[in-house]
């Protein structure tokens, strides 16, 4: 039976991260060759290797998604200098909770802490999806999958500046969806619900948490409970799995949407 991505060229940044490294290794399973980079060298190269010890085939290099030149050389001379394509291009950069300062009520929050995921997953989503899509436009097809999350919409405590930036990725992708689509190109945003084993959600209930004066499984029980009913936490093999999907041929009727995990 075909893979899912076979043939596929994936380009997929801050790979090193629990996020992008979920979403590679499904995507190398899938067939595609995965074109791995992060700020960190190091996490990036070990993942690699394990996806070519499972039998996949997979790339590292060091690069910042935020850095317009590091990004374009990385495109032009490392993926399609090698490969002759980039299909499918995978953004999972994120901030540390601490630093964006979550947690922190609304009047309380500095202007330069609100604004940092915004400028960091808006910023970086824009430069890797506007620089892959050089080269989809002259191969007239690809894929290039934002990463949302379920605060876009959703109402959450302390955490004004990731609902801002994820509501605007949304936002941003559908113009690119719409431009890009007459060149064969699907542009579509991935948007899980709050995956709890993950570093950062933990991170961000604790400070949550702290704010509120209680302990964080408490905060982490008020989240769920605050999921639809029958609704069940999404997991990142949940997330990962969509993403492959959402990268293949079987997709192509969901660009400029947002299409929750």
């Amino acid at each position: 039976m075909a893979l899912l991505l076979e043939d596929k060229v994936a380009a997929v940044f801050a790979a090193g991260g629990e996020v992008g490294s979920s979403v590679s290794r499904v995507l190398a399973r899938e067939g595609a060759a995965a074109f791995l980079s992060g700020r960190r060298l190091a996490p990036v190269e070990s993942l690699a290797k394990e996806i070519r010890d499972a039998g996949g085939v997979a790339y590292a290099a060091e690069v910042d998604a935020l850095d317009e030149q590091a990004v374009d050389s990385y495109l032009e001379k490392d993926v399609v200098g090698r490969a002759g394509r980039v299909d499918i291009v995978f953004n999972a950069i994120g901030v540390q909770p601490v630093d964006a300062g979550y947690g922190t009520p609304c009047t309380k929050i500095p202007y330069d802490r609100f604004l940092l995921p915004i400028a960091t997953h808006v910023g970086s989503q824009f430069l890797t999806s506007r620089l892959a899509a050089k080269h989809m436009q002259a191969q007239k097809s690809g894929v290039i999958l934002m990463l949302s999350a379920s605060v876009s919409t959703d109402a959450r405590l302390f955490m004004a500046n990731i609902t801002a930036a994820c509501a605007a990725i949304e936002g941003m992708s559908r113009s690119p969806a719409a431009e890009l689509g007459r060149s064969g190109i699907s542009v579509v945003c991935i948007r899980p619900r709050a995956m709890a084993e993950t570093r950062t959600i933990r991170q961000t209930y604790e400070v949550n948490a702290r704010t509120l004066g209680i302990e964080p499984e408490a905060f982490a029980r008020a989240v769920r409970d605050a999921a639809p009913p029958g609704r069940p936490a999404t997991t990142l093999g949940d997330m990962a799995e969509m993403a492959a999907f959402l990268a293949s041929n079987k997709a192509g009727t969901l660009g400029g949407r947002a299409v929750e995990v």
